[in-house]
C-alpha cells in the first residue's frame, strides 16, 4: 500500500487528472481508498476501470475506507468492457440470419456470456481455413494468420476484422451514477466509429491537466489617460511660463533671475512630465522591436529632463550662495556663462553615463511573472513587460547617486541662501 500511495503522490504532483486502473478487484479497492485519503476524487479526477468487475465490492467498508468514502471516489467513474452483442441487433450477419435470432439462439444453448464472441471466432476460423487451404490443400501457420488479419465480415458481436492479428472490436462505455451503471457511449474498432450520449446527467469532463494561463498585465486605460492628462497639464502650465519668460526677459525681475537658466528649468520641466506618458506606453500599442527603442527614449528623456530642472537650479542658488557668502567689497559678478558651463558638464556626465549603458549593456524587453493565483483547474501568472539589461542595477545606482547628490545640493543652496543673506547684511553694517 506505501508504494500505491507513493505513485499516486507522484501522480498527483505531476497534475494527472484521468487514471486508468486495470487491475483486480481487490487492487482497485486499495487505490481507490488511497485515492480518497490524497482527496484525488471529485469534478476534477475521472477514473476508468475495467468493466469486468464486480459491483459488489464497491458498496462496502474496505481496510480504512467506509462505503460512503469509496462512493465518493467511485461516483462518475468509467468502466470499459468489450460488447457482448451488437447495437443493430437486425442486421443480417454472416450466415444469413439477422443478430437478434442468432443470439437468441445461442443463449438457449449455453449460459456463457461471451458465446457470441465464441460464434464469431468459429466463423473467423472456418473462413480463415479455407482461404489458408486454398485449392492445393496445402498449409501453414503463416497463410492462417494471413487469412485471420484478412477476414472481414459481420457478426454477432459486431463487425469482425483483424489487425496486427488483434480483433478490432466493439467496446461499450459505461459510467457510475448513483450506485448503478449508465450506459453512455460505445467504440467500434472495426468502423472507428466513437459515439457518446450529449447528455449525462449535468457531468462534465474535467480538464486532463491544470490549465496555466499567462495573463499579460498592463496599466490601466482609465489611469494611463488620467496621468497623461495631468502631465499634458503640467506641459500647457510649463509653456504658458515658458512664453512669458521668454517675451518679458527684459523685465527687471524676470532678468534678475536669470531667464536663460529658467527657460532651461522649464525645458527639463517639460521633459520630465513627457515621461510620465512614455512610461505608460506598452506593447498595445508598439510592437515588440519599437518597445525597446522606446526604452532608450524615456530613459534619456527623463534623466536630460531632471538634470536640466535640478541642474539649473542648483547652478542659480550656488550663485546666490557664493554672493551672499562672499563678503568682500570687490566681488566680481558670476555670469550666466559660468552657470551654463556648470549645466553642461552636469549633462555630459549623464550622456556619458547613459551611452556606457547602451553600449555595455543594452536594453532588451523582459516579461517578468508576478506571484500566481490559483484556482481550482486553472493558475493564472501575470506577466509584465519591463526594459531589462544584464548591468542595469550599476548605471541606476550611478544615476541615482548623481541625481541624488544634485537634487540635495540644489536643496541645501537653497535653505542656505536666507542664512546667508543674513551673515552677510551682519557683517557689513556691523
Amino acid at each position: 500500500m506505501d508504494n500505491i500511495g507513493n505513485e499516486l503522490n507522484e501522480l498527483k504532483q505531476r497534475d494527472v487528472r484521468i487514471l486508468v486502473v486495470d487491475v483486480a478487484e481487490d487492487m482497485a479497492a486499495i487505490v481507490l481508498c488511497e485515492a480518497f485519503h490524497r482527496q484525488m476524487y471529485g469534478e476534477s479526477y475521472v477514473w476508468i476501470l475495467p468493466g469486468y468487475h464486480s459491483t459488489a465490492w464497491m458498496n462496502v467498508d474496505f481496510s480504512n475506507c467506509t462505503a460512503e468514502q469509496m462512493a465518493l471516489v467511485l461516483e462518475g467513474h468509467f468502466a470499459i468492457e468489450f460488447a457482448l452483442v451488437r447495437k443493430d441487433d437486425r442486421t443480417h450477419v454472416i450466415g444469413g440470419k439477422r443478430a437478434s435470432y442468432i443470439w437468441s439462439e445461442l443463449e438457449r444453448e449455453s449460459p456463457n456470456i461471451w458465446q457470441g464472441y465464441l460464434y464469431d471466432g468459429l466463423w473467423t476460423l472456418a473462413i480463415a481455413l479455407s482461404q489458408a487451404l486454398g485449392a492445393d490443400a496445402s498449409f501453414s501457420h503463416l497463410k492462417l494468420l494471413s487469412a485471420i488479419n484478412n477476414s472481414s465480415f459481420e457478426g454477432v458481436t459486431g463487425r469482425v476484422r483483424f489487425e496486427n492479428n488483434e480483433r478490432l472490436g466493439l467496446v461499450d462505455i459505461r459510467q457510475w451514477r448513483n450506485g448503478a451503471y449508465d450506459d453512455v457511449g460505445h467504440y467500434d474498432g472495426a468502423s472507428d466509429v466513437f459515439s457518446m450520449k450529449t447528455d449525462l446527467g449535468g457531468w462534465e469532463p474535467p480538464l486532463d491537466a491544470t490549465v496555466i494561463e499567462r495573463k499579460r498585465e498592463y496599466i490601466s486605460n482609465l489611469l494611463f489617460i488620467v496621468m497623461s492628462f495631468l502631465a499634458l497639464i503640467g506641459i500647457s502650465i510649463a509653456l504658458i511660463f515658458l512664453f512669458v519668460n521668454i517675451k518679458y526677459r527684459n523685465h527687471r525681475f524676470i532678468k534678475m533671475s536669470s531667464p536663460n537658466l529658467n527657460n532651461l528649468i522649464i525645458v527639463g520641466s517639460m521633459c520630465t512630465f513627457a515621461s510620465v506618458v512614455l512610461l505608460g506606453i506598452d506593447t498595445r500599442i508598439l510592437s515588440n522591436e519599437n518597445f525597446v527603442k522606446l526604452c532608450y527614449v524615456k530613459t534619456w528623456t527623463l534623466c536630460l529632463g531632471f538634470t536640466l530642472a535640478f541642474g539649473s537650479m542648483f547652478s542659480k542658488t550656488w550663485r546666490v550662495h557664493s554672493i551672499f557668502t562672499n563678503i568682500r567689497m570687490d566681488r566680481k559678478a558670476i555670469k550666466d556663462s559660468k552657470l551654463l558651463l556648470i549645466l553642461a558638464g552636469l549633462l555630459f556626465v549623464d550622456v556619458l553615463v547613459l551611452t556606457l549603458w547602451a553600449v555595455i549593456s543594452p536594453f532588451r524587453m523582459s516579461v517578468m511573472e508576478l506571484p500566481q493565483i490559483h484556482f481550482d483547474d486553472k493558475v493564472v501568472v501575470p506577466e509584465i513587460e519591463k526594459c531589462q539589461s544584464n548591468h542595469s542595477a550599476v548605471f541606476q545606482a550611478i544615476l541615482y547617486a548623481i541625481k541624488g547628490i544634485l537634487m540635495v545640493s540644489s536643496l541645501q543652496h537653497r535653505h542656505a541662501k536666507s542664512y546667508s543673506r543674513l551673515s552677510w547684511q551682519s557683517s557689513v553694517f556691523k
